[in-house]
């Protein structure tokens, strides 16, 4: 597994169970061979982001194979 934890993408809720994740990761240590990804996503519904009680981005973590990292 591959992974950052810079927040560098986002995260947004197509509906209940699904979601869609985008962003631009510039370094993920073992990539080169790594079978799975994983990275840190602020989450967003409705294009805008989700805000936890201190008024800071909510942060979401995802992981997913290589067939489905672009």
């Amino acid at each position: 597994c591959a992974g950052q934890i810079a927040k560098n993408g986002i995260a947004e809720r197509v509906d209940a169970d699904t979601w869609r994740v985008r962003g631009r990761f510039h370094f993920g240590s073992g990539a080169q061979v790594a079978s799975w990804f994983l990275g840190a996503f602020q989450l967003h519904e409705q294009g805008r982001p989700v805000l936890d009680d201190r008024g800071d981005p909510q942060i979401v973590w995802f992981y997913g194979p290589r067939a489905q990292v672009h």
